[in-house]
């Protein structure tokens, strides 16, 4: 069984293939975005931004702990959730 066009692409990025960090960015960006406006109504699209940007620095950091256990983009969003989470605490303790 070949590995699947996303699988293919994970391993290129792991490979520090730069041009498929590109298309993982290009193809998973505004999915994660609409999921992290989702989280909260209240976030600006500034937040959704910064979010995102942590979710996906995360990822590029995190990338070998990715098993393959369930979709990338279910493991992405995961990692969103956890830093809309941080993001909304530190929102909370700088009021």
């Amino acid at each position: 069984m070949s590995p699947t066009p996303e699988a293919d692409l994970i391993a290129r990025c792991r490979r520090g293939d730069a041009q498929a960090w590109d298309e993982l960015f290009d193809r998973h960006y505004a999915a994660a975005g609409r999921f992290i406006f989702q989280l909260s109504h209240d976030f600006t699209r500034e937040d959704v931004e910064e979010i995102c940007q942590e979710a996906f620095l995360s990822v590029i950091r995190n990338l070998d702990s990715f098993r393959g256990q369930c979709q990338f983009q279910t493991w992405l969003f995961r990692i969103a959730a956890n830093k809309a989470r941080d993001y909304r605490e530190r929102q909370q303790a700088a009021k």
